[in-house]
């Protein structure tokens, strides 16, 4: 799978599986979701966290990047 994002002028192209997957924060459980971004700080739709700028913030709480785990992703089973 590949995506693209765009940050700033930069595009950056991810063919990761794992590009699209969510973050949260360990100290306030704000949840970084990559198909939302992060408009309010010129963070485009469909940015990887990876792809975040080094100086990005917890919207919520101000932690940087450090302060965030990737989340295992919940698989539905048909029943």
């Amino acid at each position: 799978e590949i995506s693209a994002c765009l940050v700033g002028s930069e595009m950056c192209i991810r063919d990761s599986p794992n590009a699209m997957q969510k973050y949260r924060c360990t100290y306030c459980e704000y949840i970084y979701d990559p198909v939302s971004g992060d408009p309010e700080h010129n963070v485009g739709r469909y940015t990887p966290f990876d792809a975040l700028p080094d100086d990005w913030v917890c919207p919520v709480c101000g932690r940087g990047k450090w302060a965030f785990d990737a989340m295992k992703e919940q698989k539905t089973s048909d029943i």
